[in-house]
């Protein structure tokens, strides 16, 4: 125990003696808590494009009630159906509508079905979209039904008609809004207004941890290198047996464990961490298994050039199949073994 004791304290000490290390030690906690601002749902702008080629009443109250509806997306006006396909493209906007003019005249005729052109993005929010675009459809065309109705059944004569079309927006939208009216109301809505998470799609995660653990793997892997370096400089000339092997593995365990210091402070800080004594008993864990798997991987693979060439693969791999940023399970069921085979998403699913 003092000998590893001794073996740890000779390791960190020659840790901190390098600036960049100190300085990414200092910096991580800092990182954790812009990533986690930058990650929260209302800074996750969603948006969907609407083009409308008529600009009668109807259409620009549909418009109206889109623009100024919810806070959790955005609609966003295009002056063309060309310009309404480069927004989608693009990724400006994740889906796009396109009301046709006269959409009064198309559902008097009873010909509305398949008369709304979507475009679909990169990832579809349409369930959402389409209930808040036919709702400002049904909404305006209810008073386009009512105007009908005054028209029709001449409950007015005609300059009496004349003044109650000139209010009748208003009388309606009272109506509508006292409680005199029969009306669906989202019980969601105001949650809808301030989280947007629901929108998001359920591959989709943006976690902090995620990106904590795959530096503590990339940190694992760097005192792998330092090993080689130090084999070749024949630092361990003089160890022999067990005391050999755990001088190797100190060489990684140590800026594992000072890194992951860092990175529960970072969960703190960020409010990312649960119970903190399971935050600190499971990353420890996670270390020694990483020093462990990467530690026999180093007497495996003798070249450094080979090892250093695998470090990057392994990363940019980790990314993209551990549940970092998207769980990859979730679009396709067949990555399920693959990612298991990355050591950062055992610790991650202690966590989901």
């Amino acid at each position: 125990m003092k000998q590893s004791l001794i073996y740890f304290y000779l390791m960190a000490k020659r840790l901190f003696k390098k600036p960049i290390f100190l300085i990414f030690f200092i910096s991580l906690p800092i990182l954790s808590v812009a990533l986690k601002k930058e990650f929260t749902v209302n800074n996750i702008h969603l948006c969907a494009g609407l083009y409308m080629p008529s600009d009668d009443a109807t259409s620009e109250g549909i418009k109206n009630r889109l623009v100024n509806s919810s806070d959790a997306i955005k609609f966003v006006v295009a002056d063309s159906e060309l310009e309404l396909n480069q927004m989608v493209a693009t990724g400006k906007c994740q889906c796009g509508y396109v009301i046709p003019a006269n959409i009064n005249i198309i559902m008097d005729n009873g010909k509305f079905r398949h008369s709304i052109k979507v475009i679909p993005g990169t990832y579809s929010i349409s369930s959402i979209t389409n209930e808040l675009v036919f709702s400002a459809i049904y909404n305006e065309y209810a008073l386009h039904i009512l105007e009908n109705y005054i028209d029709d059944t001449g409950l007015f004569r005609d300059y009496q008609k004349k003044r109650i079309q000139d209010e009748i927006n208003t009388l309606y939208n009272t109506y509508k809004t006292n409680g005199s009216t029969y009306s669906f109301k989202y019980t969601g809505e105001e949650t809808l207004s301030k989280d947007a998470s629901v929108l998001l799609p359920g591959y989709l995660i943006l976690s902090v941890r995620g990106l904590l653990a795959i530096v503590i793997f990339a940190t694992c892997f760097a005192g792998a290198i330092q090993l080689y370096q130090d084999r070749n400089n024949g630092i361990f000339r003089t160890r022999f047996g067990y005391r050999l092997h755990l001088s190797g593995v100190f060489v990684i365990l140590t800026p594992t464990l000072i890194i992951s210091l860092s990175c529960i402070v970072g969960l703190i800080l960020s409010k990312s961490a649960g119970n903190i004594f399971k935050e600190i008993f499971f990353m420890i864990l996670y270390d020694i298994m990483l020093t462990s798997i990467v530690y026999v991987l180093t007497l495996l693979i003798q070249s450094r050039t080979l090892f250093c060439g695998l470090l990057p693969v392994l990363l940019i791999s980790s990314l993209l199949i551990c549940p970092v940023f998207i769980d990859v399970c979730e679009l396709d069921s067949r990555f399920k073994l693959l990612q298991n085979c990355f050591p950062p998403t055992w610790y991650l699913k202690i966590f989901t």
